[in-house]
């Protein structure tokens, strides 16, 4: 991987920007450039400096496809959280993150 050095304090927001507008998504940059991505997200600068992009897809995917309900759904089909992990890792981490674990591992 071709890794650019740059000098202390090189990273503004300005810079960030312009670096960031080479990149397609998220993560790209985040491979590409880390310590512009790592001052961007230090920073705050991510929204800013991202704007341009199209979704990673990755978390937005985990997020429209685990709601609550489908959460459930699956976990009644299961007899251990253990047995929901194994099943799903996504949608039970989904589900501890916003707090509905519990709720769907009621019955367990």
């Amino acid at each position: 991987m071709d890794r650019r050095l740059h000098k202390k304090n090189h990273w503004t927001l300005a810079a960030c920007i312009e670096d960031a507008q080479q990149y397609k998504t998220k993560s790209e940059w985040q491979q590409a450039t880390r310590s512009g991505y790592s001052i961007a997200a230090k920073n705050k600068w991510i929204e800013k400096c991202t704007a341009h992009m199209e979704p990673d897809g990755r978390k937005t995917l985990g997020q429209r496809l685990w709601t609550k309900e489908k959460c459930m759904e699956l976990a009644k089909a299961c007899n251990s959280r253990a047995e929901f992990k194994k099943a799903s890792g996504s949608a039970y981490l989904r589900a501890r993150v916003k707090g509905w674990l519990d709720e769907c591992c009621a019955h367990m």
